[in-house]
């Protein structure tokens, strides 16, 4: 791959003098010289499933290692299960069978999250209901579940587990998914620290302002009476130094210590045109979708969209930050749905060396990888790289991953 960064500097700094878009954010290592990375196609990975796992959807898919052992892990809600397959040997290492009544029943809803604490500590959400801590036997420990839990605490409904999510001293470090974002712009904030033992919100931290140049003016959309915006969505990373902030609009990436922004990252490509915040959260209204003499609430999802950054993921080692440059979608009919739906026309792997700056970029092969908008459930990144679901697969005794890494 050829690099010229003084032709990347022009176009950085031209793109940087059009106001109302996050590439007017300052980067660190714009104006130094960085080798690019040598990304590679390293092939299939797969994993065997047993029958009664659903081939088709794998939910809260993610690489752990737990007392030094790589894992991949997801739920299957038809199993109702928590899988764990031994990563380097792509085995199934323990099904954990979650029930759903009794005293450690889990009650039963369409989306799920969790993460491992330790290999015998698990912490699971469930939207709307509650947190449950289990064992490794799926035992229920602890919960904070909807029948405990008082008037005052169902603000923590609002806190939501991402991939910097972690447990320590007592407290869940969490996302802040606050339905209310842009209300008060001082106090609108990204990341929340749940006090476990108290089934409470300790502190709220990342302010908006430090993440979008555009806040006040994204404010003003989002408190609109007449129309209501899903608000656009912060993607956080962590290293055992850094916390990593970017967003599906924005060419930086922001590292975060201490809850203060300490420097930026460019992470983009400077030729393509991305999605301003106005553009993009017109692209997530959400509208009354009627069927006869019925109706319905729904996310919208508009069938041509600009390009915008869609997923975001970090190596263990917290070295290399993947994110994915979607270049824009075309229309698909969806028989099921009946209508168009945004078909991804092209795709840009992104990847950027935290230590050094130094970053490269891959053509992704779009019609052999699952890729959905905004971002894909079925993607995650271990010490090879990042990990992509097969697009089209016919074998369903197993799943399989397209891996894109450094060489």
């Amino acid at each position: 791959m050829r690099y010229n960064p003084i032709k990347i500097l022009l176009a950085v700094l031209l793109l940087s003098s059009c106001g109302g878009t996050e590439k007017s954010e300052k980067t660190d290592n714009i104006i130094a010289e960085r080798k690019p990375l040598e990304l590679i196609d390293k092939g299939i990975k797969a994993f065997a499933l047993d029958d009664e796992t659903n081939f088709e959807r794998l939910i809260d898919l993610k690489f752990n290692t737990v007392d030094g052992v790589d894992y991949l892990s997801f739920f299957d809600r038809q199993a109702y299960s928590i899988y764990m397959y031994d990563y380097n040997q792509s085995t199934l290492f323990r099904r954990i069978q979650l029930e759903k009544v009794g005293p450690n029943g889990i009650q039963e809803f369409f989306t799920f999250q969790f993460f491992f604490h330790a290999i015998d500590s698990i912490f699971i959400r469930v939207p709307l209901i509650g947190q449950y801590l289990i064992n490794d036997k799926a035992e229920v420990i602890d919960k904070h579940a909807v029948e405990g839990l008082k008037l005052s605490q169902n603000e923590i409904r609002n806190a939501s587990y991402d991939g910097a999510s972690y447990y320590e001293n007592g407290k869940i470090n969490t996302l802040w998914t606050n339905s209310n974002q842009g209300k008060n712009q001082e106090q609108t904030y990204l990341r929340a620290i749940i006090d476990w033992k108290n089934d409470s919100i300790a502190s709220k931290n990342i302010s908006a302002n430090q993440v979008f140049a555009d806040y006040p003016k994204i404010q003003e959309m989002l408190n609109r009476k007449d129309k209501t915006f899903i608000p656009i969505k912060v993607h956080f990373l962590r290293s055992s130094e850094f916390l990593f902030a970017s967003t599906p609009i924005s060419d930086s990436i922001f590292l975060f210590k201490d809850n203060q922004r300490v420097k930026s990252i460019y992470a983009g490509k400077p030729n393509y045109n991305i999605a301003d915040y106005e553009t993009f959260l017109n692209l997530r209204e959400i509208k009354n979708i009627r069927s006869g003499s019925s109706g319905s609430v729904s996310k919208v999802q508009e069938p041509i969209h600009p390009p915008y950054y869609g997923d975001f993921s970090i190596s263990p080692d917290g070295k290399y930050i993947y994110r994915v440059l979607s270049h824009g979608t075309k229309p698909l009919y969806n028989e099921v749905l009946e209508r168009d739906i945004p078909d991804v026309i092209g795709a840009t792997l992104i990847v950027v060396n935290t230590e050094t700056n130094e970053i490269s970029d891959f053509e992704l092969p779009i019609d052999e990888i699952d890729l959905q908008v905004p971002e894909s459930p079925n993607v995650f990144t271990s010490h090879e790289g990042i990990h992509f679901r097969v697009k089209d697969q016919q074998n369903e005794d197993e799943i399989q991953f397209r891996v894109f890494g450094v060489k």
